[in-house]
């Protein structure tokens, strides 16, 4: 079987963090601009919050939520690297409106919301968080 070319292959985690396979379709879909306020409703392992912050520089903000508390403690890094720029939260995403009120965003300032609604690949690969189908793991 002949390898792929790089620029062909399907993303995929690298060390910056987790890389989303519709990541360019998703950031070119919103319609991304410099100052854009997006809110992340599904942080998972943050790289659509990472090509957010990256499309809306050098001042747009990312409200980015994850109802899991490990996807919210691997965010932390994106928090250090972004500044306040970014604003992490364990929250799920049909309470985004109140997270957005308390960090004062209003009604209507916000640009942009996506919604990543597949499987999560960090909580499918750790048998003991009950996700495994390969693995044996609690339920």
């Amino acid at each position: 079987m002949s390898e792929m070319p790089p620029d062909l292959q399907p993303e995929t985690e690298n060390a910056a963090g987790h890389v989303p396979v519709l990541r360019a379709e998703v950031v070119s879909l919103l319609v991304l601009v410099p100052g854009m306020r997006v809110i992340d409703g599904t942080f998972g392992g943050g790289g659509y919050t990472r090509a957010f912050l990256d499309a809306t520089e050098p001042n747009g903000q990312v409200l980015a939520l994850d109802a899991d508390p490990a996807a919210v403690a691997r965010g932390q890094v994106i928090v250090a690297e972004y500044g306040a720029r970014v604003v992490v939260r364990e929250a799920n995403f049909a309470t985004m409106a109140t997270v957005a009120a308390s960090i004062g965003w209003q009604p209507g300032t916000v640009d942009a919301i996506a919604l990543d609604l597949g499987l999560s690949s960090f909580q499918l690969a750790e048998a003991g968080r009950g996700f495994s189908f390969a693995n044996d793991g609690p339920l």
